[in-house]
């Protein structure tokens, strides 16, 4: 377990996310925080893609690369 440190601003801000979310925590709140915003950038790049119309074989790569990407500690 490790301690964060927030502006009073922001952790009002969570904790009304946290309950928006139904979180038990505000670990749990973070964490559906944090898969909400890779979904939103794989979204991003899926559209990306289609919009530049790539080949295939091309969009595997990208999602390739996109998967690498996740998977860095730090991105």
């Amino acid at each position: 377990m490790k301690v964060i440190s927030i502006r009073d601003e922001t952790y009002v801000k969570l904790k009304k996310v946290k309950n928006i979310l139904k979180a038990e925590s505000f670990g749990e709140a973070i964490e559906k925080l944090i898969e909400a915003f890779y979904e939103k950038r794989r979204h991003y790049f899926l559209e990306l893609i289609e919009r530049t119309r790539l080949p295939e074989e091309e969009v595997e790569k990208v999602e390739k690369a996109i998967k690498e990407i996740e998977e860095r500690e730090w991105w």
